[in-house]
């Protein structure tokens, strides 16, 4: 596939004879057109394939965060996008074509800005979940002001529920109201973003019954 701004075809798209044209986020492209594919997927690219349907099932619901949330300098790669392939990477589990979600590998937010320290989450009777942390701001790239968002993931219904600025990093300790997932089992995550936008990773806090 080549990259082109004008030429004897000039800027275009779809297809002219073998040649195919297109654009995406405002660069031109042109490529030779697809033969017809001969045979099925290999047993590789249908793991691959399952791999990709397992994740986007999971990350979709949330693709406006991730878009946000995950760190890319590549104008090419949307956040989206970064987090799908952080993902699939290393927070697949099982074998073809059983693959499952490994929920404490799971990243749902990638950055330079430091994570919380020492968190942990609880939960209360009414479906509240807190989430506490040292709010000392000693390490690099933290700063008191930083806001924590809070992530909570329903393997049973699907569902995310997200609160951005649920509090700030001095201030050591901030809930998320989930009581629609009442006697669901959940996967709580929190994350840090400074004043710019940008984000740390995120943090796996661990498995609740609500």
């Amino acid at each position: 596939m080549a990259r082109y701004k004008n030429g004897v075809l000039g800027q275009f798209t779809g297809t002219v004879g073998t040649v195919v044209g297109s654009q995406w986020n405002g660069i031109s492209y042109m490529r030779s057109r697809s033969g017809k594919k001969s045979g099925g997927s290999s047993p590789l690219q249908l793991e691959q394939q399952a791999k990709f349907k397992t994740m986007v099932q999971f990350l979709m619901p949330i693709k406006d965060l991730l878009m946000s949330s995950c760190y890319t300098a590549n104008e090419r790669k949307t956040g989206y996008n970064i987090a799908l392939g952080y993902n699939i990477k290393r927070a697949i589990a099982g074998t073809y074509p059983n693959f499952t979600i490994d929920y404490a590998l799971v990243k749902l937010s990638l950055g330079w800005v430091a994570t919380l320290l020492a968190a942990k989450a609880t939960a209360n009777s009414n479906g509240t979940i807190t989430v506490s942390w040292q709010s000392v701001a000693t390490q690099t790239n933290a700063n008191t002001a930083d806001e924590v968002v809070l992530m909570v993931y329903c393997p049973s219904v699907q569902e995310f529920i997200y609160q951005p600025a649920s509090g700030t990093r001095g201030s050591g300790q901030a809930s998320i109201d989930a009581a629609v997932l009442k006697q669901h089992v959940v996967h709580v995550y929190a994350a840090c973003v400074d004043t710019n936008g940008h984000f740390s990773d995120s943090v796996y806090l661990g498995m609740l019954t609500l």
